[in-house]
């Protein structure tokens, strides 16, 4: 954390275009700390049942086979909104007075979102609806960081097994950038919630899995491009490592490099994922 911080600082400095959204991030980091602090891993599955998971293309994480207190849950979600300007907007306001009700439960809305179930919240008419784009936005803040936690007692194991999907084998989420190892130059999906990075192939699209034969690279930065698929019109951002990229872990490297998404946009590309910023 401290040493992200430093690089963080450090990039405030030489990109001050963004030292907006990395203050931002920064300030997310330490609020994800806290979460993490508050919710205990719980998330249990037998050998079997993990490797039948696997074998059958499904994700290993159930957010109904781990037990987590609502209270604490209720807690995590006004530690986002309490993170917020004080002058907050009416949307804001009617999330924060949803959650002090008695009878509001945020562990159906957070099993929901686990899953991607997005027709729920398309069903929410008690809602406007853009109180309930704001739910699915504090839903993955507050998931995020539980699902990180969870993940960690499964790492090694995850990193032995086969997996050819392109969302991620332990939660199921679809990748937020893409990377290029330095040694052998296999290709790695980085998860848009948990983190996790599997193996996939370099030339397929990650959406419809067609060839990829369009791409274009950033102008200032020629370890960072953009590949696009003419099939679908789907794109993903991908860092070579087996050039110089400055340092900046990848994650952060994504934020300094949202210029390119807007491009991709422009073109008439969309992106499969869940993240925050793009």
């Amino acid at each position: 954390m401290e040493a992200l911080d430093k690089e963080i600082e450090k990039l405030k400095r030489e990109k001050p275009v963004y030292k907006e959204i990395l203050c931002f991030y920064q300030n997310l980091l330490r609020l994800f700390k806290e979460v993490k602090g508050k919710i205990k891993p719980s998330f249990e599955i037998s050998e079997g049942d993990f490797n039948k998971r696997i074998d059958n293309g499904f994700p290993v994480y159930k957010w109904d086979e781990a037990l987590y207190s609502e209270d604490e849950l209720k807690k995590c979600l006004k530690i986002f909104l309490d993170f917020l300007p004080e002058d907050k907007t009416k949307k804001l306001n009617q999330i924060s007075s949803i959650i002090e009700r008695d009878n509001f439960t945020i562990s159906p809305i957070l099993k929901e979102f686990s899953t991607k179930n997005l027709t729920y919240f398309k069903q929410m008419e008690q809602f406007e609806e853009e109180t309930v784009k704001l739910l699915e936005v504090f839903s993955y803040l507050v998931l995020k960081p539980i699902v990180e936690e969870e993940l960690l007692k499964f790492q090694k194991k995850l990193e032995k097994i086969k997996w050819n999907e392109a969302f991620c084998p332990f939660c199921g989420f679809s990748p937020s950038y893409a990377l290029i190892e330095q040694e052998e130059g296999f290709k790695y999906l980085n998860c848009s919630l948990c983190g996790h990075m599997w193996r996939f192939p370099r030339l397929l699209c990650i959406n419809c899995k067609k060839e990829l034969k369009e791409y274009f690279y950033d102008p200032d930065d020629q370890t960072c491009r953009i590949e696009l698929c003419n099939e679908c019109k789907n794109y993903i951002k991908v860092f070579d490592a087996r050039g110089n990229i400055y340092g900046y872990p990848p994650l952060v490297k994504d934020l300094i490099t949202l210029h390119m998404d807007v491009i991709a946009k422009e073109k008439g590309f969309t992106k499969e994922s869940g993240s925050l910023f793009f």
